[in-house]
């Protein structure tokens, strides 16, 4: 566990156009190049690069491979707060990605000064000065928590201004300002004012850190400068008409709606999505028998389906959504190499409805080639992991169950898979006979079902 030395390097991301989406980048961003330790100024002995870091879910157990990219605190007490060497001026945005521990409690410094926490009971909340000679301050927390479970990489996006002179004649004229704040794709804080008089420097350290116990990892972190805010000129007077979004969460139980949904680019017209009142949330292809997608955080905006004729019908998850695929479940393969099907055949799959148990839970209920389906998926208390639950009936030979795909599926032991560059987990028995095979794609993750009698169950976890 040696450091490695190097240069640091500031250059300029050869990426395209940049969304709100994590890995999509401006042309005109600068990427700080984890090449070695000098990243850091005086970083204490804690701190050390890596090319991969992997760890537990449960535990501070961690595994990481030598080398550049990412920037790793080990565990141990640690009160030393450290900063990189990159320093920045002006209104600025910044994109990175994390990685947290369990019994992890990393601080973010942006700018050296403004603490954002990165795990806890609330992360993603900001501690706000009032005086930078004044102790006093005042938390503002996230109105829902949107963070993925420890050893998963989440990502961060903030944008700053300033405060010197932008806004003239408006509320908080001259301060400094949050202008938003996103955890994971989802908007947690917006036109956040600080309270902190701006000092005097001609600089400030793009970031600091502070990691007093537990792992904590960073990457892909990328900045640019924004230009100060244009005056909006005064429009034409024109008459518009002004639509408040229709936002749908479910009550004390689970909340299915039936609704088109847009995915992988393509309109799907037979999907119900299940909203879970501890905001754990997912969406199912009554056609394919998929599971597309879940989600933490609100549960949907159905403006598109309730405002006026409401001619899209599609609804839009409001959370941190994690893609799944929209390959069925369920397909009979003659040989393990065979390629799994895109869609289930029209005459191969009838829709048989779905039932609810007292508690809310739905159970989806489908024939495919013969077999009778069943494919209940629940929600767990904590809000943090769906539990999926399909009984086959007389099932033959070469019949398999998809649980997961991506650019990779990794095993972690003791039935833990971590899938698509640690986004999401997967928990199967670790007698079910799962494996992982190779696609042009990336890989994915099986599940035999004569193995099993019958009888899958496994939980997503993110």
């Amino acid at each position: 566990m040696s450091f490695f030395k190097s240069t640091v390097v500031l250059c300029v991301a050869c990426c395209s156009a940049w969304g709100a989406k994590a890995g999509m980048l401006l042309q005109d961003s600068m990427r700080v190049s984890i090449t070695g330790i000098d990243v850091l100024a005086q970083a204490t002995s804690k701190w050390t690069t890596a090319s991969d870091v992997t760890m537990d879910i449960a535990t501070v157990k961690i595994d990481y491979e030598k080398g550049a990219g990412i920037l790793l605190h080990k565990a141990g007490p640690d009160n030393t707060p450290v900063s990189l060497t990159a320093t920045v001026s002006g209104d600025l945005e910044l994109d990175l990605d994390f990685m947290v521990s369990a019994e992890s409690d990393p601080v973010l410094y942006f700018l050296g000064k403004y603490p954002i926490t990165l795990a806890g009971d609330k992360p993603g909340s900001v501690e706000i000065s009032t005086r930078a000679e004044n102790p006093l301050f005042r938390i503002s927390t996230p109105t829902v928590n949107v963070a993925k479970a420890p050893g998963l990489w989440q990502h961060l996006k903030i944008r700053y201004r300033a405060g010197m002179g932008n806004g003239a004649g408006t509320k908080g004229a001259g301060k400094p300002n949050f202008e938003a704040i996103y955890l994971n794709g989802v908007l947690i804080h917006q036109q956040l004012y600080l309270d902190m008089v701006e000092d005097n420097a001609a600089t400030n350290p793009l970031l600091s850190f502070l990691c007093r116990d537990g792992h904590v990892a960073f990457r892909n972190i990328y900045y640019r400068h924004l230009e100060a805010p244009k005056t909006a000129a005064t429009p034409p007077r024109r008459f518009y008409r002004i639509t408040n979004p229709i936002i749908l969460n479910p009550g004390t139980k689970p909340y299915l709606l039936r609704s088109y949904l847009m995915f992988g680019g393509e309109k799907r017209t037979h999907v119900i999505s299940v909203g879970n009142p501890n905001h754990s949330n997912f969406s199912y292809d009554l056609k394919q028998g998929a599971l597309l997608q879940v989600w933490k955080g609100e549960f949907v905006d159905v403006t598109a389906m309730w405002e006026s004729r409401g001619e899209p019908q599609t609804a839009t998850p409001l959370g941190a959504v994690v893609e799944l695929t929209a390959k069925p479940s369920i397909a009979v393969l003659g040989t393990t190499d065979e390629s799994w099907p895109d869609s289930m055949a029209f005459d191969d799959m009838h829709n048989k409805g779905y039932t609810v148990d007292a508690a809310g839970i739905p159970t989806f209920q489908y024939e495919f080639s013969g077999m009778q389906v069943s494919d209940r998926i629940s929600a767990a208390t904590d809000g943090n992991s769906l539990t999926r639950a399909l009984t086959i009936s007389n099932p033959g030979e070469h019949v398999n169950c998809l649980v997961a795909v991506g650019k990779n599926v990794v095993s972690l032991g003791k039935g833990v898979y971590a899938v698509n560059d640690k986004s999401y987990y997967v928990k199967i028995d670790r007698q079910s006979g799962a494996f992982v095979r190779k696609t042009p794609d990336g890989e994915e993750l099986i599940i035999p079902v004569q193995k099993n009698k019958g009888q899958i169950s496994y939980s997503l976890i993110w």
